[in-house]
C-alpha cells in the first residue's frame, strides 16, 4: 500500500509539473504575443503620424509653391522628411471654388485629405464700386454708405428728393469716371461631367433615411429631383450635385452642406440655414430670414432668358455673387433685389440691374441700378443702401472677379 502511495504522489507531481510548464509556456507565449501586436500597434500609430504629419505639410507646401500658379496638371511633390512618404496633388473644379486632395503614400499605407480652394486676392480690390456709364449719373437717397474709391458714370453723385426722407451721404474716398462697359470676368463656374453614371434620385435617398454624405476621396454623386415639394429632413453633404429640371424648394429642416445645386429655379424658405453654391437660370430666391453660409455662392450666366435673384427680410449670402452674360442684350434682362434688412458678405459681379436697398460687405460691379415703387421707376438710384467694401474680415476668402495677376492668389478656405 505505501508504494502504490508514493507512486501516485510522483505521478500527480509529475502532472502538476507538466500543468505549471504549460502554464508558464502560454502565459510567455502570451507576453511575446503582446509584446508584438503592441510593437506592430506602435509601428502602425507611428506611421499614421508620419502620414498624417507629411500630408498636412504637403497642404502647406502647395500654399507656398502653387499659391499664384495652381492648375490641374499639378506635378507629384516630393518627400521631404525622407522617410520614405511621397504625397501628390489633385485639382477639380467645385462650382466656383476648386476642390484640392492631398494624398500621401507609404508603403503599407496612405491617407487623403481635400480642401475647399478659393482665388482670392492678397491686397484689397482697389475700387468698392464700378458702375457702368449707361449716359445716367448716380443717385442716392436715404441714409447712403459708399466706402473706399467708386467709378461712376462722368464721375458725378447726387442726391434725389424723396418725400419725408432724409438725405445722409457717407462719402467715399475718390469718384472717378466709369466706362461704357463692364469689366471683363475672370471666374467661371467649372466644367462638370456630362456623362456621370453615379446618380441617385431624391425620393430614394429620402425612403432611405433622408442622409447622402459624399467624400470628395470618392466620385461625384449626382442626386435628381423630380418633384417641386418643398424638399424637408434631409442631410446631404459633401461631394454631391443636385440637379433638376424643375423648381428646387429647400424648407428649414434641410441640411446641405459644400454641395452644388443646379435648376432653373431655386428657393430658400424663411429660416432656412445651409452651405451650398447655386447655379440657376430662371430665379433664385432667399426669403426671410434664410441664410446661405460662408463660404456659399450664387452664379448665373444666362444669353438670352430673364432671370431673377432676390434676397428678401433678413437675409443673409455669405460669400459671393455672380450675374455674369456673354450677352449684349442682357443688360435689362436680369435683375437683382436685395432688400432693405437684407445683406451680403462679399463681392457682387452683375451684369443686369440692381435694386439695392440693403447692404453689400464687398466690392460691387453693377451694369445699371433701378429703384423700383408702386408709382415710380428710377434708373441709376439706390435708397437707403450700403457698399462697404473694407468690412470684410481678414481671413474671409474674396473671389478675384476681375483680371488682376498680380494678386490673384489660391488659398485654401476649409478642409472638406
Amino acid at each position: 500500500m505505501i508504494k502504490n502511495s508514493t507512486g501516485k504522489l510522483k505521478a500527480a507531481a509529475l502532472l502538476n509539473s507538466v500543468t505549471t510548464c504549460l502554464i508558464v509556456a502560454l502565459f510567455s507565449s502570451a507576453i511575446i504575443m503582446l509584446w508584438y501586436y503592441n510593437r506592430v500597434l506602435v509601428d502602425t500609430y507611428n506611421q499614421e503620424i508620419e502620414l498624417i504629419a507629411e500630408n498636412q505639410y504637403a497642404a502647406q507646401f502647395f500654399q507656398a509653391s502653387y499659391g499664384y500658379n495652381a492648375d490641374q496638371n499639378i506635378s507629384e511633390y516630393k518627400e521631404v522628411f525622407e522617410n520614405g512618404i511621397r504625397s501628390t496633388y489633385q485639382l477639380k473644379p467645385w462650382g466656383v471654388y476648386n476642390v484640392l486632395t492631398v494624398t500621401s503614400h507609404s508603403k503599407r499605407d496612405s491617407i487623403s485629405k481635400s480642401f475647399l480652394l478659393g482665388n482670392t486676392k492678397k491686397k484689397n480690390p482697389k475700387l468698392g464700386l464700378y458702375l457702368v456709364d449707361n449716359g445716367k449719373s448716380l443717385k442716392y437717397a436715404g441714409s447712403t454708405t459708399l466706402s473706399e474709391n467708386i467709378a461712376i458714370p462722368n464721375a458725378n453723385l447726387s442726391s434725389h428728393f424723396i418725400p419725408k426722407k432724409r438725405n445722409m451721404l457717407k462719402r467715399p474716398n475718390k469718384i472717378i469716371a466709369s466706362t461704357d462697359k463692364m469689366p471683363e470676368i475672370i471666374i467661371q463656374e467649372g466644367p462638370y461631367d456630362t456623362n456621370n453614371d453615379n446618380t441617385q434620385l431624391l425620393e430614394e435617398i429620402i425612403s432611405q433615411g433622408g442622409v447622402l454624405v459624399n467624400s470628395f476621396q470618392n466620385k461625384t454623386i449626382e442626386v435628381f429631383v423630380h418633384t417641386s415639394e418643398p424638399i424637408e429632413d434631409v442631410v446631404l453633404k459633401g461631394n454631391i450635385i443636385l440637379t433638376s429640371k424643375n423648381e428646387v424648394v429647400f424648407g428649414e429642416t434641410a441640411h446641405i452642406q459644400d454641395i452644388i445645386i443646379r435648376a432653373p429655379d431655386v428657393r430658400f424658405l424663411k429660416n432656412f440655414e445651409g452651405n451650398v453654391q447655386v447655379i440657376a437660370t430662371d430665379n433664385i430666391t432667399l426669403e426671410d430670414g434664410a441664410v446661405l453660409k460662408y463660404p456659399s455662392s450664387i452664379y448665373t450666366d444666362v444669353k438670352e432668358d430673364s432671370i431673377t435673384i432676390a434676397l428678401e427680410g433678413k437675409s443673409r449670402l455669405y460669400g459671393s455673387l455672380v450675374m455674369n452674360s456673354n450677352s449684349i442684350i442682357f443688360g435689362k434682362k436680369g435683375h437683382i433685389y436685395i432688400d432693405t434688412d437684407a445683406a451680403i458678405m462679399g463681392d457682387v459681379f452683375c451684369y443686369g440691374v440692381v435694386d439695392l436697398r440693403g447692404r453689400i460687405y464687398g466690392s460691387a460691379y453693377i451694369n445699371s441700378f433701378q429703384h423700383k415703387t408702386k408709382t415710380t421707376n428710377n434708373d441709376n438710384l439706390i435708397v437707403d443702401a450700403q457698399i462697404i467694401s473694407d468690412s470684410i474680415p481678414k481671413n474671409y476668402m474674396r473671389l478675384p472677379l476681375i483680371e488682376d495677376k498680380e494678386f490673384i492668389y489660391h488659398d485654401i478656405i476649409k478642409e472638406l
